[in-house]
């Protein structure tokens, strides 16, 4: 049995001002108040939490308060790993190695998959169609059961360099990811008194290349465990376990050095970290010390230093299970015994909107507005490229501290042709800071009203028509035959401007010559195109 260490265009964001960075208990599962094991926050509203005995419990007012949703679930299996898209559909997994889904806010759940001897250890769907798995192997020299979905879990295929384990298991929520690609995943060697364990990672995905990297440490009699795992972008991250042992990484996983011990603490099991991936580089631990009580701490330095968070009695007395956050600025807990728990931090700026779009000029323009400011100096503006790092293009002052909405602007004239991010970085009078989350934008140049050769041509029986439009409005794409029968619409309406294409099936027509026009105000082009059969 394994042994358990307690262990875009458009995006809205609306963050409440504090006077206080603070974690608070917020409300208690209801009766029989089972511990939580896993937590999936969907937004400020929707949390799902997986427990003991069978138990899913979902809220809709950020915690508040919770209703029971296990119908059709195992009853008296414990359940870990779980994952949320929107209030209706969720992953759950179990002691057992299965994988069960509910499409309608856990009225239902269907069992999706199921690997005897295994144990899910955490699940993360992107939405309800692309997702990933990390499970126990069967058994030594068997692969881990690292599994990804594209069609919502109705196939959950097994990664075709799944590690084949040794004398070892995964750990409950020992993982962590930076995007669909980078994943790092904590192991347990069950060796007694073992003095390494793995770490697994890849920066291909699941569908691509896992690397092992043994990380030294002090095993005890049941062996050493690496069951805390926290990285804030691809190349820096934490890895914590339960014999005393914190390890940070610079270069993605590659390499681990020891850290510095959080203050007071010289005997722990740590049991959860979450890293925050915006920039601030923060990344929260809660351990279980020699005492028994459990700690939180809290690191922007990779572990050089850390400082003590207080936690709520209850929480110190039965642990933080799992974290998830939102932002630096909103997080939530799940504990023994039922308990929720929530971060709220200190936040200078009440971020009301954060919009990116591309002109007809093909320059990026971001919008942004602020319902109320408090010592706000400025904004500084922050780009990256969709393989590079963020940097500074440019500065918007700020309003300093006023309760009047404020709306911003700034026109980013120099991003080529390509996918970017932005991300705001407001910086106070006193030189604090906070980053907004980050919009993304697709650039594609400036667009002319141009109609591509289809292709492939000749073609048999359907081929790809390319087109683009500089300006919205109605846009007509035709198709006619050489004595000029309009024998087929394939566009017919409003559209934006940017780049399209469209797929023309010509299975019930003869071989032969074809034209096809592109329409759109005064501005007409048409092609000739071949179809043999």
């Amino acid at each position: 049995m394994k042994k358990i260490f307690f262990l875009l265009f458009l995006f809205l964001l609306l963050i409440k001002l504090s006077n206080a960075q603070s974690w608070s208990l917020i409300s208690q599962l209801p009766s029989p108040n089972p511990n939580i094991n896993s937590i999936s926050v969907v937004d400020a509203n929707v949390i799902w939490v997986a427990c003991d005995l069978g138990y899913v419990f979902r809220s809709t007012d950020g915690g508040g308060s919770w209703e029971l949703k296990n119908g059709g679930l195992p009853a008296g299996q414990n359940l870990y790993g779980i994952s949320a898209v929107d209030n209706t559909n969720c992953w759950v997994g179990t002691v057992n190695g299965a994988i069960y889904h509910t499409s309608d806010g856990g009225s239902s759940w269907t069992q999706q998959i199921i690997v005897s001897g295994s144990f899910i250890n955490g699940i993360n769907m992107y939405d309800t169609n692309n997702g990933v798995y990390i499970g126990d192997p069967t058994g030594s020299g068997q692969p881990y059961q690292f599994r990804y979905t594209t069609d919502g879990g109705a196939n959950w295929n097994l990664a075709a360099s799944a590690p084949i384990a040794g004398n070892e298991f995964g750990v409950i929520n020992a993982w962590d990811w930076t995007d669909q690609n980078h994943y790092w995943m904590g192991s347990a060697n069950l060796t007694a008194n073992a003095t390494s364990a793995n770490v697994y990672y890849t920066s291909t995905g699941f569908t691509g290349t896992f690397m092992t990297t043994s990380i030294a440490g002090t095993g005890g009699s049941a062996g050493l465990y690496y069951q805390a795992v926290g990285f804030v972008d691809n190349m820096h991250g934490i890895v914590a376990s339960n014999g005393n042992n914190i390890m940070r990484t610079t270069d993605g996983g590659v390499t681990w050095q020891p850290t510095s011990l959080p203050p007071g603490v010289t005997t722990f099991a740590a049991i959860n970290i979450n890293a925050i991936k915006s920039g601030t580089n923060e990344i929260r631990l809660t351990l279980n010390d020699i005492s028994g009580l459990y700690m939180m701490f809290l690191t922007t330095d990779l572990g050089a230093t850390w400082t003590q968070e207080t936690i709520p009695p209850e929480a110190t007395a039965n642990g933080v299970q799992h974290m998830r956050f939102l932002s630096s600025n909103l997080g939530f807990g799940g504990c023994g015994l039922g308990y929720i728990i929530k971060y709220t931090g200190i936040v200078p700026v009440e971020l009301t909107s954060f919009t990116a779009s591309v002109n007809e000029n093909g320059n990026v323009v971001l919008d942004w507005a602020t319902a109320t400011e408090t010592n706000n100096h400025m904004f500084e503006i922050e780009r990256k490229a969709e393989q590079g790092e963020y940097f500074t293009i440019g500065y918007v002052n700020g309003a300093g501290t006023t309760t009047e909405t404020q709306n911003y602007s700034y026109t980013d004239k120099t991003a080529e042709t390509g996918k970017y991010f932005y991300r705001l970085k407001q910086i106070d009078f006193d030189g604090r800071f906070t980053y907004s989350d980050e919009v993304e934008v697709d650039v594609i140049g400036l667009l002319a009203f141009y109609l591509e050769q289809n292709y492939p041509n000749p073609f048999n029986p359907t081929t790809i028509i390319n087109y683009s439009v500089p300006k919205a409005g109605n846009v007509k794409l035709s198709v006619f035959n050489t004595v000029g029968e309009e024998i087929a619409v394939l566009i017919n309406g409003y559209s934006e401007a940017g780049r399209f294409n469209v797929t023309f099936d010509a299975s019930n027509l003869p071989s032969g010559v074809y034209f096809y026009k592109l329409q759109s105000a005064n501005t007409v082009q048409t092609k000739k195109m071949m179809l043999l059969k």
